[in-house]
């Protein structure tokens, strides 16, 4: 299927933000081009991926990761995987980080469990991962931005997966997250 934007129109409507996003990437991604499909979306959705957050960039790629491994979008988890290396993870803890885990870490590990917990349980918390969370030094204000965060990576997930969008980035491929747990 692979719709990307066929609307030049919104093209035309976005091009600051495309502008923007080729600067960033070297090339526009079929994820933002999918967004082009309508006239707002694009800038809806980068309104909510920049909107200020208590998480960092760091945290913010390891929630993706967990999220989108549970969700098995490989669009978004080979995204998160090229920009977490370029930016502030290994290898080692890219895989991690999608199977709900970050060993080297404890505050780490618990935002990554909690991530994956979160996606895989549709919301519905265990107390104890909850628990583990806030022991870390986390928060309640962190939690919301944590749904925030989570919120946005399935809104990338779901279209990726449901436009059958072709992977624009180096592709990493599904692990079974329940391997080495």
């Amino acid at each position: 299927m692979n719709n990307v934007n066929k609307n030049k129109q919104n093209e035309t409507l976005n091009g600051d933000y495309l502008n923007r996003i080729e600067l960033k990437f070297g090339f526009v991604p079929n994820i933002y081009k999918a967004f082009l499909n309508s006239d707002n979306a694009l800038v809806n959705y980068l309104e909510l991926s920049k909107s200020e957050s208590n998480l960092s960039d760091k945290e913010k790629i390891i929630v993706k990761l967990a999220v989108s491994e549970v969700n098995g979008s490989n669009y978004s988890l080979s995204q998160y995987t090229h920009i977490g290396l370029k930016r502030s993870l290994n290898t080692n803890e890219t895989i991690e980080s999608r199977k709900g885990r970050f060993t080297s870490d404890e505050k780490f590990n618990a935002l990554a469990e909690l991530s994956f917990s979160i996606a895989q349980n549709r919301g519905k918390i265990e107390p104890g991962i909850l628990n583990n969370f806030f022991k870390a030094g986390y928060t309640k204000a962190i939690l919301m931005d944590l749904f925030l965060v989570v919120g946005e990576i399935i809104i990338a997930n779901y279209i990726a997966q449901t436009l059958k969008l072709a992977i624009d980035f180096p592709w990493a491929p599904y692990i079974n997250p329940k391997v080495n747990l």
